[in-house]
């Protein structure tokens, strides 16, 4: 997730309200996205689920997208005025599982996501807005921006009947500041390792659908391994770790979930306190996060399972085998490695 690529660094281990509540949340969750001022750290997050009302989602909603059908059906999100050095990261997911992509408008220029579903689909992302950059799978601001408005583009005949979508903002990179940690619960979930995948060129590409597949197995989501790593890859950039088509692949199977970014701990407790699995993109220096799987890196990804004695509890798909897979971290390092720079996540909804 390092690097210019966005959040797309997660396969390379570096070892060189809501108007109706269609998707249940948790009441006791804050949050929303102003539509004036100056943005810091705000999510917008809706869902529309009349199938699936009785799915959880462990943070608010904010409404309903207004779709429109002009050629295919789209929708816009109206952003508040983005200061320089941000990030903003939407994301969407449906059981139809249909093909999409993002832009970001301002004035005249647009600049646009890559897009995401089937390999026929792909496309690379476009830069082509001023002070906006495209990255694969969000965008970054390097001035300040007023009146910018996201677009999502659905390649379906009519609007998805169920869908959950997030957009994130917050700045790239940040001071986080170390506090004790609440305990949780520890989820109980499978162990596996990427170093399993039976292609030796994959093993140091595949953390993101490794970390879906462990997400999906907690959810008693049935599902072929190998069939989820295929359908991860996102081949207009040669990745297996763009969080979009990572979600893209876990909808395929009915899991359904959202690219948070946020630069609160708390996200943490609250998701595993709910059985939510979560899973952390980290970035670390070598003796950055002490006993971890690999040496240092500039994009992985762990699933939290809890927090205990102020130490994080993960299983991280990095160790050689699934017997080395959990391990526990530092809650001061892992806080750094994750809320420092980006702090995004996959949060999956969890069923009934």
């Amino acid at each position: 997730m390092g690097g210019s690529a966005g959040l797309t660094r997660m396969d390379r281990p570096a070892r060189a309200h809501a108007q109706s509540p269609k998707m249940v949340a948790d009441p006791a969750a804050t949050g929303g996205l102003s539509s004036t001022g100056m943005a810091a750290d705000v999510t917008w997050r809706v869902a529309f689920a009349p199938r699936r009302r009785d799915w959880r989602y462990p943070l608010p909603f904010s409404g309903e997208l207004q779709w429109r059908v002009d050629g295919v059906p789209q929708a816009e999100i109206a952003l508040p005025a983005l200061p320089a050095g941000h990030i903003v990261v939407p994301s969407f997911a449906s059981p139809e599982s249909p093909d999409h992509r993002w832009s970001l408008d301002c004035s005249d220029a647009s600049s646009f996501s890559a897009s995401f579903g089937r390999p026929a689909s792909q496309c690379a992302h476009v830069d082509g807005a001023s002070g906006l950059h495209a990255r694969i799978d969000c965008f970054e601001t390097s001035r300040a921006v007023s009146n910018a408005r996201l677009r999502l583009r659905v390649d379906a005949h009519a609007p998805p009947r169920d869908y959950l979508v997030a957009v994130g903002v917050r700045p790239i990179r940040m001071v986080a500041d170390a506090c004790v940690p609440t305990d949780t619960p520890v989820l109980d979930m499978p162990a596996r390792s990427q170093m399993d995948a039976p292609q030796e060129e994959l093993r140091a590409r595949i953390c993101s659908p490794t970390c879906v597949s462990m997400a999906m197995d907690h959810l008693g989501v049935d599902h072929a391994f190998h069939e989820l790593v295929i359908a991860a890859y996102h081949r207009a950039t040669d990745l297996y770790g763009v969080w979009p088509q990572n979600l893209w692949a876990a909808s395929r199977w009915g899991a359904i979930g959202a690219i948070e970014t946020t630069v609160d701990w708390s996200v943490v407790e609250r998701a595993v306190a709910g059985q939510h699995p979560l899973a952390a993109s980290i970035a670390f220096a070598e003796g950055g996060l002490t006993g971890s799987a690999i040496p240092s890196s500039d994009g992985h990804l762990v699933i939290v399972r809890g927090i205990q004695n102020n130490r994080v509890v993960v299983n991280d798909p990095a160790a050689d085998d699934a017997i080395d897979v959990p391990r526990q971290y530092d809650a001061n390092e892992f806080r750094e490695a994750w809320l420092a720079a980006r702090g995004a996540c996959y949060l999956f909804a969890t069923p009934p």
